[in-house]
C-alpha cells in the first residue's frame, strides 16, 4: 500500500481515537459539575435545616425562662400570655415566618396555645414525647410529623426556683427553608413519606401525591404535574446521586430526611435548570483538547514525512533521527502531563497552589492567578505564596492569619486554618485554607498543596443568627413605638422591686397614667399625630424619673411608673406634680400647639398589695377615681383626689 495512503489511514485512526477520548473526558467533567452542584445543594439544605432548628431552640430556651410565663403557670392564669404578638414580630422581622407556641402543665394538659383558644385537653394520649419529657425533663429538639404536617419541634422544661412546673414548646414549618432554596436558583418540592399517611388526619387530601403529603413546594406547576404523572417513586426510589431530566432540561437532586428511628420521613426534591449550571470550563477544556490534538496530529504528520524522507540516509543518520524523535516524544509526554495536571487544577473553583518548602510557588490554577500583582512580588520567577495571597514580605503569622505550611512541614499531616481578610470595599472575607503534604520516597516533605475555599457566607450566617437573637430579646421586652419597657418587662421589674422592698423594709409606689381624651385627639388628628403624642409623652415621663425608677407603656395611651425607694410622701408628690406639669405643656404638631392632660392613680407597696397584679389593679382604680373627680389630677388608692 502506498505510504501516503498509510499515513492518511493512520491519521484518521488517531483522529477517531482522540475524538472518543475527548468526548469521554468532556462527559466526565460534565458529570463532575453535576456532582458538585448536587453536593453543594445538599450541604446548603443541611445547613438551612440545622440553622432553623437552632433558631427554634434558641427562641424556646429564651421564652422558657420568661418570668411572666412562670407566673402564668404558677397562678394558673393563661390570660397573662399573649405570644401571638411575639410570633407576628418574628414573622415581620426575621426569616422565621411561621412559628407557633404551646405551654403544657406537669399533668400533660395543654395550658396555652398561640394558634387556638382550645386548651386543657390531655396531650399524653397523643404525644409519647410529652410523657417522656414529664418523666425526664430535658431539652428535646426534633423534626417530626404530626397530624397536620412535618415540623420542627423544640420542648424546653420550665423551672421556677428549681421546681419543674411545665413544658414550653415551639413548632415551625419548612416554608422558609423552601423559600431560601428557591432564592438560591433551585426549585424545591418537600414530600412527607407515605408511612405517615394514616397519621396526617388533618392534612388536606388534595395535597397528597401517591399517599405522599406535599408539605411545601416552591417549584413551578409543570414540575409538580410531572411528579404526579411519573409517580413519586420515580424520583425517590433511585440509587443515583442525581437525575437528569432531558425532556425538561433539569438537574434533579434528592435529599432524604430520616426520623428518629432511622426510617424515611421527609423527601426533598431539588430541581435546577441545566442552563444555569456553569459548564464554561468544560467547554474551554474541550476546545483546548481539540486544538492540542490537531496540532499534535499535524506535528506527527510532519514527523512521519520527515522520517520517510530520511529513511534512505546512512544508518548513523537514521539512528540520530530516531534518537531525536524519542527525545521529542519524551518531552511531549512531560509537557502533556504538565498541561493535563494544569487543566485539572484549573477546573477547580477554589484556589490551588503547589508550594515548595521555601514558600516559592511551583504551580497554581487560574483562580490563584487572579491574585497575581507584580508590584508585591520581589522575584516574579520565584514568587512566594505570601506575596501572592496576602501581599506580605514574610510568611503569615498571628491569630487571624496562621500559616498552615509550618504545621504541615513539622507534623507531615494535613492542616486546615481560616483566614480573615478585608475586601477593597471594607467587607470581611473568610477563607478556609487546607494544606496537604507531598513527600518523597523517604517520607520527607518536598512540597505542599494548598487549597483556599471561600467560607464567607457560612460565617455571615453564624453572625446573622447571633444578631437575630439579640434583636428578638429586645423586641420581646420593649414597646415598638416608644421603645419603653412593655408590660412583660414592667411586671418583671415590679417583681424585682417588691423582692428588694421585702428584704430592705422600704416602700415603693406604682403610678398608673392615662391620657385624658386621647381618643378624641387620635380620631381628629389622625394616627400619625397620635403616635407623635405617645412618643412625646414617653420622653417627658422619662425626664421625671431617676435612673433607678422605671416608666413603661402598657398599651394604647396607658403608661405606668415604678418609683423606687423614697424618703417621704412629699418627695413622691413632687415627682407626680412634675409629671402633671410636663404633660400639660403644649405639643406642637404641624406648626399647631395642642394641650393634653392626664389622670393619675397611685398605689403603694406594701400598703395596697403584695403582688404586681394587686398593685397595678389598685393604681388603675385610683386613676379612675381621678377621672371621676375632674381629671388632670392624681389620687392615691382609697384616698380622695387632691385639689390642685
Amino acid at each position: 500500500m502506498h505510504s501516503k495512503t498509510m499515513q492518511s489511514i493512520l491519521l484518521i485512526v488517531l483522529a477517531i481515537i482522540i475524538y472518543f477520548f475527548i468526548d469521554n473526558y468532556v462527559r466526565t467533567l460534565t458529570q463532575e459539575r453535576y456532582h458538585e452542584n448536587a453536593v453543594s445543594i445538599r450541604h446548603k439544605l443541611e445547613t438551612l435545616i440545622h440553622a432553623k432548628q437552632e433558631a427554634v431552640s434558641y427562641i424556646s430556651m429564651a421564652l422558657a425562662k420568661d418570668s411572666l410565663l412562670k407566673t402564668a403557670l404558677s397562678e394558673k392564669d393563661h390570660t397573662l400570655l399573649d405570644l401571638q404578638r411575639f410570633a407576628a414580630h418574628l414573622k415581620e422581622n426575621t426569616p422565621l415566618q411561621d412559628i407557633w407556641f404551646q405551654v403544657i402543665d406537669t399533668k400533660g394538659k395543654s395550658f396555652y396555645r398561640s394558634w387556638t383558644e382550645r386548651r386543657s385537653d390531655n396531650m399524653l394520649d397523643a404525644r409519647m414525647d410529652i410523657a417522656q419529657m414529664l418523666q425526664h425533663p430535658k431539652i428535646m429538639s426534633t423534626i417530626s410529623t404530626g397530624k397536620y404536617d412535618m415540623t420542627f419541634k423544640t420542648m424546653v422544661p420550665i423551672y421556677d426556683s428549681g421546681e419543674f412546673i411545665g413544658i414550653f414548646e415551639s413548632i415551625a414549618d419548612f416554608d422558609s427553608i423552601a423559600e431560601k432554596i428557591d432564592n438560591s436558583g433551585w426549585q424545591s418540592v418537600i414530600l412527607v413519606d407515605k408511612r405517615y399517611y394514616d397519621q396526617l388526619i388533618h392534612a388536606p387530601k388534595e395535597r397528597f401525591i401517591d399517599d405522599y403529603l406535599l408539605s411545601s413546594s416552591k417549584a413551578g406547576r409543570e414540575i409538580v404535574t410531572d411528579i404526579k404523572d411519573k409517580g413519586v417513586g420515580h424520583f425517590i426510589h433511585t440509587e443515583d446521586e442525581y437525575l437528569i431530566d432531558q425532556e425538561h432540561e433539569l438537574l434533579i437532586v434528592r435529599y432524604l430526611l430520616n426520623d428518629l428511628a432511622g426510617d424515611p420521613m421527609g423527601h426533598f426534591l431539588l430541581f435546577r435548570p441545566l442552563v444555569n449550571i456553569d459548564l464554561s470550563s468544560v467547554i474551554h477544556s474541550k476546545y483546548n483538547l481539540y486544538l492540542f490534538s490537531l496540532l499534535s496530529l499535524a506535528m506527527l504528520y510532519l514527523l512521519i514525512r520527515h522520517l520517510l524522507m530520511r529513511r534512505k540516509n546512512i544508518e548513523t543518520e537514521e539512528f540520530n533521527i530516531r534518537l531525536r524523535s524519542e527525545v521529542a516524544k519524551s518531552t511531549q509526554v512531560i509537557q502533556d502531563k504538565s498541561r493535563f495536571l494544569q487543566n485539572i487544577i484549573d477546573s477547580v473553583s477554589d484556589s490551588v497552589m503547589v508550594i515548595n518548602t521555601d514558600y516559592t510557588i511551583a504551580m497554581m490554577n487560574s483562580v490563584a492567578k487572579e491574585m497575581w500583582d507584580e508590584s508585591y512580588i520581589e522575584d516574579i520567577r520565584r514568587p512566594k505564596c505570601y506575596e501572592l495571597s496576602h501581599h506580605l514580605d514574610a510568611p503569615c503569622d498571628g491569630r487571624e492569619h496562621p500559616c498552615p505550611l509550618i504545621s504541615v512541614m513539622e507534623t507531615k499531616q494535613n492542616d486546615t486554618v481560616t483566614h480573615r481578610h478585608y475586601s477593597s470595599t471594607g467587607e470581611e472575607v473568610y477563607v478556609e485554607l487546607t494544606a496537604i503534604p507531598m513527600t518523597d520516597e523517604y517520607g520527607d516533605v518536598v512540597s505542599i498543596i494548598e487549597i483556599g475555599h471561600d467560607v464567607t457566607s457560612h460565617m455571615q450566617m453564624l453572625n446573622s443568627l447571633e444578631k437575630q437573637k439579640e434583636s428578638l430579646s429586645h423586641q420581646a421586652n420593649h414597646d415598638t413605638l416608644t421603645q419603653l419597657p412593655n408590660r412583660l418587662l414592667f411586671l418583671e421589674r415590679l417583681r424585682q422591686t417588691i423582692g428588694y422592698c421585702e428584704r430592705s423594709g422600704q416602700r415603693a409606689a406604682v403610678v398608673f397614667i392615662d391620657l385624658d381624651d386621647f381618643k378624641t385627639f387620635n380620631d381628629s388628628l389622625g394616627h400619625n399625630a397620635g403616635d407623635i403624642i405617645l412618643q412625646e409623652t414617653a420622653n417627658r415621663l422619662q425626664q421625671c424619673l431617676r435612673t433607678s425608677d422605671t416608666v413603661a407603656r402598657l398599651g394604647g395611651d396607658e403608661f405606668t411608673m415604678i418609683i423606687n425607694i423614697y424618703d417621704n410622701d412629699d418627695e413622691l408628690k413632687h415627682v407626680i406634680e412634675r409629671v402633671l406639669q410636663l404633660l400639660s405643656e403644649p405639643i406642637k404638631i404641624k406648626e399647631k400647639e395642642h394641650f393634653l392632660t392626664a389622670s393619675i392613680g397611685i398605689s403603694f407597696y406594701p400598703d395596697h398589695g403584695s403582688t404586681p397584679k394587686e398593685l397595678l389593679e389598685n393604681a388603675d382604680k385610683a386613676m379612675y377615681a381621678t377621672k371621676d373627680t375632674g381629671r388632670n389630677n392624681y389620687s392615691f388608692y382609697t384616698s380622695a383626689p387632691k385639689d390642685q
